[in-house]
């Protein structure tokens, strides 16, 4: 996963906008493991709700559902 660089025009979102989605994911019984690794997302980011993500891998998490 990139380090995103808050002031670029690269569209980002908080890291706890993923947490709750894998909550979610997870109630559905889904592999979440397995899919935050295809997606590029690593556990340990998962884990800092002060990080950022890329758009683009949220809406590839989202695709999974």
């Amino acid at each position: 996963m990139q380090v995103i660089d808050k002031t670029s025009d690269t569209p980002w979102l908080s890291m706890r906008h993923v947490q709750r989605t894998v909550v979610f994911m997870r109630s559905l019984g889904l592999d979440v493991d397995a899919i935050l690794s295809r997606v590029g997302i690593l556990p340990d980011r998962l884990e800092d709700g002060e990080s950022k993500v890329l758009l683009v891998d949220f809406e590839r998490l989202l695709e999974n559902l």
